[in-house]
């Protein structure tokens, strides 16, 4: 699904909830023109960097230890959350106000 939507080098994305940035990179990696990473979780921003890092795509990739309603600013193209339900949910709002329409 990724690659559908990565396709073009001009979408800009931001991963709710990066972990170890896996979604951000893959986007980077399959042409997203640049990818935020933001998670609450400060180990989980530092490997996120690092694993951008490693896959050669850190010039794009810009990782945030906050969440998205406190840390986050602009509209995007591309919003991806591999987190639990309830906090999709939760954060439903805060993502709808940040995607490019």
């Amino acid at each position: 699904m990724l690659w559908t939507f990565c396709r073009c080098c001009d979408k800009w994305q931001v991963d709710v909830g990066c972990g170890s940035g896996i979604l951000a990179v893959a986007s980077l990696l399959l042409g997203a023109k640049s990818a935020i990473g933001i998670d609450i979780d400060e180990l989980a921003v530092k490997s996120s960097i690092e694993n951008a890092e490693r896959n050669g795509v850190s010039d794009r990739y810009t990782a945030i230890h906050g969440n998205l309603a406190d840390e986050v600013t602009g509209t995007y193209d591309i919003i991806t959350a591999n987190i639990v339900a309830d906090a999709i949910i939760m954060l439903s709002g805060d993502i709808e106000k940040h995607m490019h329409k």
